[in-house]
């Protein structure tokens, strides 16, 4: 259902009235012209619509004056003129419209102006919401309990999968990272029925410490068939040379395999899902991965599962590392004097190569942001190395 106009129904509108639905974010849509109409609404040259999402804020508090109810967002253009209409309701109450792309109501119509009325509201032109899509896809992402899919052509995305600090170095090679639990949806040739398609439902998962890709496939009414294999490559040429034989038989437009990779029929070339693959938790920390857009704050996944649930039942990694508190900033000098008696700066106190002193009886305590801001000014030629 449209945002901006509540009382037009479900679906597309005329063209010379809301006209057709535009996508504005996951499962929210709005009219065409009752978003290119509303007030502080702008097009580019290109046909995006700015600034809709503040119109749509202001909605939501904003009455129409003809139905008296929310939702309303197009407004007269004379100064100190309170009018607000929803665009239905602004055809009704005989608003005019001009190609300037303001809206005056009856009462403050402007004279000798005729020529440059709009006698219809359709849109031919290419018109759509500027959208930010890296948000749409964390939203997808983070209400996984939802109905809603990330879908691309014939691919829809499932599952993005997880991986344990240990599991990092084996799953992943230069270019594609392969994540446990990672599922996915193919529509693609069918390699038992000319000239269908069927379902081939694509998994990642974990043998003896390396990646194992599964694929699925499922046609009415034949048996289910999972392949496996080493290597995405592997288990989708099992399917495709079956395709091209079939096809070659038939005397049908012929295949070419070596131009179909593995990686792009799981769908891990993809720049939504790579996206949300390199935004996984210990992702940055590979040496050896080629980022293509590197980690995205919006797509913040949780960490990984703990399986049973309790962190006592879960087994000690052997390259898992101790956690370290941070040290505190301490006092520098080369010695430290106390009121009475001889100073520390015998076998008991050692200055470190930073200047700290690791001293078990000097006291320890955070400097404030002031003096931490004076001493960088201080000593920022020790620290930056200026080059042209």
């Amino acid at each position: 259902m449209s945002i901006l106009q509540f009382i037009t129904g479900i679906g597309d509108g005329v063209a010379d009235g809301p006209a057709r639905l535009l996508n504005f974010d996951v499962d929210k849509w709005v009219h065409l012209n009752c978003g290119l109409w509303s007030d502080s609404v702008y097009e580019t040259v290109n046909g995006a619509l700015m600034n809709l999402e503040n119109a749509i804020q202001m909605s939501l508090v904003t009455t129409c004056i003809h139905c008296n109810k929310r939702g309303a967002t197009i407004r007269c253009f004379k100064n100190r003129c309170s009018s607000v209409y929803h665009l239905s309701c602004a055809v009704k109450d005989r608003c005019v419209f001009f190609k300037n792309k303001t809206v005056y109501c009856t009462v403050h119509v402007p004279k000798n102006e005729k020529d440059n009325e709009l006698t219809t509201l359709s849109v031919s032109r290419r018109v759509y919401v500027n959208r930010d899509e890296n948000r749409q896809v964390a939203a997808v992402m983070h209400h996984s309990d939802t109905n809603n899919l990330l879908r691309v052509g014939s691919l829809i995305f499932l599952s993005v999968g997880q991986l344990l600090p240990h599991q990092l170095q084996n799953f992943h090679t230069p270019n594609y990272i392969y994540p446990i639990g990672y599922k996915i949806i193919r529509f693609f040739w069918s390699m038992r029925r000319l000239n269908k398609r069927c379902r081939y439902i694509c998994s990642i998962q974990d043998v003896c410490g390396r990646p194992e890709f599964r694929v699925l496939i499922q046609e009415q009414p034949e048996e289910d068939v999972e392949l496996k294999d080493q290597t995405p490559k592997g288990v989708w040429q099992k399917i495709i040379d079956q395709i091209t034989s079939l096809r070659r038989e038939n005397q049908c437009l012929q295949m070419f395999p070596k131009f179909a990779t593995g990686e792009d029929l799981f769908g891990l070339t993809e720049p939504a899902i790579v996206r949300v693959l390199e935004s996984l938790p210990g992702i940055e920390t590979l040496t050896d991965y080629k980022f293509k857009y590197g980690r995205n704050p919006l797509l913040e996944l949780p960490l990984a599962i703990n399986p049973s649930g309790a962190a006592r039942t879960e087994p000690r990694l052997r390259n898992q590392l101790h956690w370290k508190r941070p040290h505190t900033q301490r006092t520098t000098g080369a010695s430290v004097r106390p009121l009475f008696g001889p100073s520390l700066s015998g076998s008991a106190t050692s200055t470190n190569s930073l200047g700290e002193m690791s001293c078990p009886y000097s006291k320890q305590f955070v400097h404030s942001k002031s003096s931490q801001y004076k001493k960088m000014k201080q000593e920022w030629r020790n620290n930056v190395y200026l080059a042209r």
